[in-house]
């Protein structure tokens, strides 16, 4: 017959029954009351920490005694070691603990150096491996940089004590920042009349801080009557092209400006000759060393018949400061004078709204800047202004006057006792004695210095008017 026992509660069990909780008991198999049981927990949800992986996606960036990491942070991770070598293979130094960003600078390096880098995971358990390995060299930041522009005008140079400045011939340089340059000016028959722009005061040199773009001004003033002034009676001598012939015994010598040297110029001069320096004033030629000056917007319509050579905007402020240069070269080289070539755009199509008016202005610029350097200056062909011109000019340089019946237009010239210089190309000038002995008379009646020359004015033949 089954066993029964109450609880202290009045509820009545089975005595082989073992309830903890009702009885503050417990039963053993049918006839014990004092068993016990135990109780399984539940598992866990929280899974057990472990090493971060290895940072990923380490990016480098080389900057001045600097370099700057990046990476694709650990999950996990609660920090970074951040550690570099400098060779590879050489083994690691962590240069860097505790970096809890993705993002290190590592300043102090030297320029030049290659440094190796790679990044480590750090959390509660352990360190990760480290991160594919990244390299860097740290190079100096480029200088800054500032244009000292120089513009002379009359007959002088201005050269700087650091290398660039010469002007004449080369006027900008670019200098590092807080340079000192210093500008000495130089007459060359002529008085050195101030400074302007950067520099002021009448002192020959200044002194000029580059903590910016620097333009700086030299002027220049004629002494009285120093400026060469030819006279009609001057022979003459034209070649621009060809290994120079120095041998004519002529009092004048018109040679290329850009190709011929200082010491040829002088060496004519030695000789008791005058040198005028001959330049396109009113076409960019594509041969020449300044060339690269001209803005495209400067340059029009191709000069007929002469490859690479296209005409210019007379109206540009950087084509007439290109011509200033040009001028103060010529004052540079000891020039005594320049003849000006392709003064007549307005009549040859250029690509321009050139104008008779517009080319007065022009060719009278010419003038006051080449006097305003102690330079003679001639005007070239465009007989059709000699009227307006021929007081601002000092001789005229013609082509084919003879051969179009123009050279009457000269006039004005000759009767200043101006020289005017006259070539002629055509070829029964030089085949026929007897049709050059008739122009020659008429040069010669008409006080013209007339040449039979070649095209190219390269002086492989010449016949001369004068005797």
């Amino acid at each position: 017959m089954p066993s029964f026992r109450v609880c202290a509660n009045g509820v009545l069990f089975l005595a082989s029954v073992c309830v903890l909780a009702a009885c503050g008991g417990s039963s053993s198999g049918s006839s014990s009351s004092n068993a016990t049981t135990t109780t399984t927990p539940p598992p866990s949800s929280t899974p057990t920490p472990t090493v971060p992986a290895a940072p990923t996606g380490l990016n480098v960036s080389a900057g001045d005694t600097q370099i700057s990491l990046s990476w694709t942070g650990s999950s996990g991770a609660g920090s970074y070691n951040v550690k570099r070598a400098t060779s590879v293979g050489s083994p690691y130094t962590t240069i860097k603990t505790g970096q809890t960003t993705t993002s290190f600078v590592n300043t102090g390096l030297t320029n030049g150096t290659k440094y190796y880098y790679v990044v480590s995971a750090v959390n509660g358990v352990g360190e990760s491996a480290n991160s594919a390995s990244m390299n860097a060299t740290p190079v100096a930041a480029p200088a800054t940089t500032y244009t000292l522009s120089v513009t002379v005008t009359g007959s002088g140079t201005v050269t700087s004590n650091i290398a660039g400045i010469n002007c004449g011939a080369d006027c900008s340089e670019n200098y590092a920042s807080g340079t000192s340059v210093i500008l000495t000016a130089s007459s060359s028959g002529s008085t050195f009349s101030g400074w302007s722009g950067a520099c002021s005061g009448t002192n020959a040199s200044c002194s000029v801080s580059m903590t910016s773009v620097r333009n700086v001004g030299a002027s220049f003033s004629a002494s009285s009557g120093s400026r060469w002034r030819p006279t009609a009676s001057d022979t003459w001598q034209w070649q621009l092209t060809g290994a120079l012939n120095t041998s004519y015994n002529v009092v004048v010598y018109d040679i290329d400006l850009f190709e011929t040297s200082i010491a040829t110029i002088q060496s004519l001069q030695a000789s008791g000759k005058k040198v005028v320096c001959y330049f396109s004033a009113g076409s960019a030629e594509d041969w020449r060393s300044d060339y690269s000056r001209f803005l495209p917007a400067d340059m029009g319509n191709n000069v007929d018949g002469w490859p690479g050579e296209r005409w210019l905007d007379t109206r540009s402020s950087n084509v007439r400061q290109i011509v200033r240069d040009r001028l103060a070269l010529a004052a540079s080289k000891g020039c005594n004078g320049v003849e000006a070539d392709l003064v007549e755009a307005y009549t040859s199509n250029p690509g321009f709204p050139l104008t008779q008016a517009t080319q007065l202005d022009y060719n009278r610029f010419l003038a006051q800047e080449a006097h305003a350097r102690n330079l003679a200056i001639g005007l070239k062909n465009v007989v059709e202004l000699v009227d307006q011109l021929g007081s601002d000019f000092d001789f005229a340089v013609n082509e084919q006057c003879h051969e179009y019946s123009e050279c009457d237009g000269y006039n004005p010239f000759i009767a200043s006792g101006k020289p005017v210089f006259n070539a002629e190309y055509a070829s029964n000038y030089v085949s026929n004695p007897t049709t050059r002995n008739t122009l020659c008379i008429g040069a010669r009646a008409a006080n013209m210095r007339t040449l039979v020359l070649p095209v190219a004015l390269d002086d492989s033949f010449r016949y001369s008017c004068d005797p």
